[in-house]
């Protein structure tokens, strides 16, 4: 029997199809598969999808970029169906790597992804101007981190699980001053206030404690795994 060869088209039960090149039987190059649950255009190897090609569900998601072995592998973009998207890496179907996700509420993540999980080194940003730069693991601030607020206050330090936790620094913009000292499950237990000039480009610490143990309690909501599924499975 003649194996097919060259461009064609197979149709499937229940209207399900692939048209396109064909080698010795196989799908191979471009071509287009179509189904009721899923349509991908692009190019295939050995009856897989296989370099770059578009996949859209019927429900409005769409993923355009790499595949391997039938895998989302490589560069691509994702669109979920409530406008929220992620441009970056994958492996194996899962967000992996370096990427940047952006929810449909204005939330912005720019960094690294293991396993559809924010894990590593990143940037995170609020709509309400709120800013957290530093690492992640299992979607939760966790190791040395910089948090911002959009009236001016910071706290840099480390984190554990989400929450302050270990040595840190809290800037009050008000009255200009920082205050080391360490946080427990994102509670401050002692203080020291730092002075630092702000006037010149001198900075003079003078370090002196504080009675007022009530001037921090910074526990950070840990909104970053507020996110969509990212399995795009």
């Amino acid at each position: 029997m003649d194996k097919a060869n060259g461009k064609g088209k197979l149709i499937f039960k229940e209207g399900e199809y692939y048209e396109g090149n064909w080698v010795e039987n196989r799908a191979n190059g471009f071509g287009i598969y179509v189904s009721k649950e899923v349509r991908y255009e692009g190019k295939w190897k050995d009856d897989r999808q296989e370099g770059i090609g578009t996949e859209t569900w019927s429900d409005g998601t769409s993923y355009t970029g790499e595949f391997k072995c039938g895998q989302k592998t490589g560069k691509g973009k994702f669109k979920y169906v409530d406008g929220s998207n992620y441009s970056g890496y994958f492996l194996n179907n899962q967000l992996h790597g370096k990427g940047i996700y952006i929810w449909a509420d204005g939330r912005e993540y720019n960094g690294e992804w293991k396993y559809n999980k924010i894990e590593g080194e990143g940037i995170f940003k609020w709509p309400d101007g709120r800013k957290y730069i530093g690492h992640y693991k299992n979607d939760k601030k966790d190791g040395y981190g910089i948090f911002e607020w959009p009236d001016g206050k910071k706290y840099k330090g480390y984190w554990k699980n989400g929450k302050q936790q270990g040595d840190g620094e809290y800037y009050n913009p008000k009255e200009k001053i920082w205050q080391k000292g360490r946080w427990k499950d994102g509670k401050k237990e002692n203080n020291n206030i730092i002075n630092k000039s702000m006037s010149d480009g001198n900075t003079t610490d003078k370090l002196k404690s504080s009675s007022n143990s009530a001037l921090i309690n910074n526990s950070i909501n840990n909104n970053e795994n507020n996110k969509n599924s990212s399995n795009v499975n």
